[in-house]
């Protein structure tokens, strides 16, 4: 089961680290707004913003990627780092690189 898993895992991980590849370089990019007028200036603030949350929820998220492919390798996966229980396989099945169940997720 845990092979499955771990190929999920791992191709998750690839594709978030591209996701956050492309919106560290496009936020690099964005810098430049010196010769812009004020409300160009605000509406690039403001997709900044927006963007650098989204940087935040997928690096978050890779490193819950990373705790489940852990898990995985010292066989606990599928097990609550809080509680210790084991998590709903329904769980794991939408959020394959969840370390934490329902309740503790709360």
């Amino acid at each position: 089961m845990t092979d499955g898993v771990e190929k999920v895992l791992l191709a998750k991980q690839v594709e978030i680290t591209n996701l956050i590849d492309g919106l560290t370089a496009g936020l690099a990019a964005a810098g430049q707004s010196a010769n812009r007028s004020r409300s160009d200036r605000y509406g690039l603030a403001s997709d900044r913003h927006s963007q650098v949350a989204t940087l935040d929820e997928l690096r978050r998220q890779s490193q819950e990627i990373k705790r489940a492919l852990t898990k995985v390798g010292d066989d606990t996966y599928g097990v609550c780092d809080v509680c210790g229980e084991h998590i709903a396989p329904a769980r794991l099945e939408i959020r394959p690189w969840a370390v934490v169940c329902v309740a503790c997720a709360d």
